[in-house]
């Protein structure tokens, strides 16, 4: 994804390369780079974070879309990226945040509004899990009674 400014510029040609090509700790350096130089380009910000999540580095990755989302607010690349950082990490309370926010902007794709009520889903179940346990206990219990009861 090259920026309009820098087509031309070795440099991001090269970083560009390293991403298609899966070098992906060169082509962070290589952004990194860029981004001194060019402090206020989204898409260098966005580049960076993609390498940062392809080697599981997500921290690292939601602080470049954050960055990204920043400068767009309305840049849903990122924001659809940092909610899947979210969730590789575990936190999927604030990836349903940032789903959230991408469903406002977009009601036209369906899958973040899945997405949403697939982790209000597992949210809850996560939280009860002890309750289902108990219910399926005393259910097997109850069976049990009803075949020893049933055998009389």
């Amino acid at each position: 994804m090259l920026y309009s400014p820098a087509e031309t510029d070795p440099n991001a040609i090269a970083a560009e390369r390293q991403l298609n090509t899966q070098q992906y700790d060169s082509a962070i350096f290589s952004f990194t780079q860029l981004i001194n130089v060019n402090p206020g380009v989204k898409e260098l910000y966005f580049n960076r974070g993609l390498c940062y999540s392809h080697t599981s580095q997500f921290a690292q990755a939601i602080k470049n879309f954050n960055i990204c989302i920043a400068l767009d607010s309305n840049f849903k690349d990122a924001r659809y990226l940092k909610a899947l950082s979210l969730e590789k990490q575990g936190k999927n309370d604030m990836a349903i945040l940032e789903f959230q926010q991408l469903y406002k902007a977009d009601k036209t794709y369906d899958a973040w509004e899945k997405r949403i009520k697939t982790y209000r889903v597992s949210v809850y179940l996560s939280r009860n899990w002890y309750y289902m346990i108990a219910v399926a206990g005393l259910l097997i219990m109850l069976m049990g009674f009803a075949i020893s009861a049933a055998a009389w």
